[in-house]
Order: structure tokens, then sequence, then C-alpha cells
């Protein structure tokens, strides 16, 4: 069972995007909507993977994948951006995100992030 985390300030931001993640049975969908709340989450579950909105409850998305990559760098994660790529790529460079979200991430961005993270699986794997 995969943990997806959703972290993002107003819960509705993934409406679409947590529904498609959640008609798979191997993914388990849980929603913070603060870094604290993050972190103290991670301590007894394992994340496969963290969706970050721009904001959280307690701080900015940038600010907390600084914080995510600094403490636990094994865990996966996408954010939220309207940036254009080329701009996104500068703000995220050497933090290992793995894909930019739309500012309103639906099926299609959930079902993309499935396939990258079954690919990143099977690479783990040989």
């Amino acid at each position: 069972m995969k943990n997806v985390v959703l972290a993002a300030g107003e819960p509705e931001l993934f409406g679409d995007f947590r529904e498609e993640l959640e008609r798979h049975r191997d993914v388990r969908v849980l929603f913070c909507a603060a870094a604290k709340e993050f972190f103290d989450l991670i301590k007894n579950k394992e994340v496969a993977v963290v969706a970050v909105a721009q904001q959280l409850g307690d701080t900015d998305g940038l600010s907390f994948v600084k914080s995510l990559v600094a403490r636990y760098p094994q865990v996966a994660c996408v954010m939220v951006s309207g940036y254009s790529a080329e701009k996104f790529h500068d703000q995220t460079e050497g933090l290992g995100v793995l894909m930019q979200l739309p500012l309103a991430p639906g099926a299609q961005d959930a079902a993309k992030l499935l396939e990258l993270l079954e690919s990143i699986e099977v690479l783990m794997t040989m």
C-alpha cells in the first residue's frame, strides 16, 4: 500500500486529483493541512510521495519542500505551481521534485504521478 500525502491549506484544491488516486486499491490518500501535521504523521507512517500545494496552513509550499528534503530526502514530492516550466525548474532545482502540478490538479495528473511512481519502483528493483 502506497501512502500518498496531500499537503495543502485548502483540501478542495486536490478534488479530482484525490478522487483518481483513491480509485486505486494500492493507494491510501492522507491529508495534511500544515507542515507540522505532516512531520508528525511521517514519524509513524511510511510515505511514498507528497503532493504539495503552493500554500499550507503554516508555510508556503517551496519552504515546506526544502524542509522535507532536508529531513526526509527519501520521500518523493510533486508540487503545485503556476510558474512556467523554466521558472519552476529554477525554483526547485536540486530539491528532487518529481513533477510540477498545475494550479488545479486533475485526474490525468494523478494518473501521470502513479505511472511515474510505478516506473521508479521498477527501476529500484532492477
